[in-house]
């Protein structure tokens, strides 16, 4: 193994002892703490518009229902009202 005073002529000029890696530095961990909460209030501006859209879409509420809820009643209304269209006419 090599001595200290081995690595320390290792390293490039101007690096003496208190050359540290650049993840290590404070600022490096400020930004990283930064990104986590960044990606947490993305997450939670996301979610609270999936949930919005998602209550719009398919609410089951009987006062306004959502309006997928809505154009499938419709459909099923139609289906179940059984409505013959005369093709032929009668000779």
């Amino acid at each position: 193994m090599g001595s200290r005073a081995e690595t320390k002529n290792k390293l490039p000029q101007g690096q003496g002892e208190q050359a540290c890696p650049k993840s290590f530095s404070p600022f490096r961990l400020r930004q990283g703490g930064q990104i986590v909460v960044e990606y947490v209030l993305l997450l939670v501006v996301g979610v609270s518009i999936a949930v919005m859209l998602t209550s719009l879409m398919i609410s089951r509420n009987e006062d306004s229902p959502g309006f997928v809820i809505e154009a499938w009643r419709g459909i099923i209304e139609a289906i179940a009202s059984d409505q013959i269209d005369v093709i032929f006419e009668e000779e």
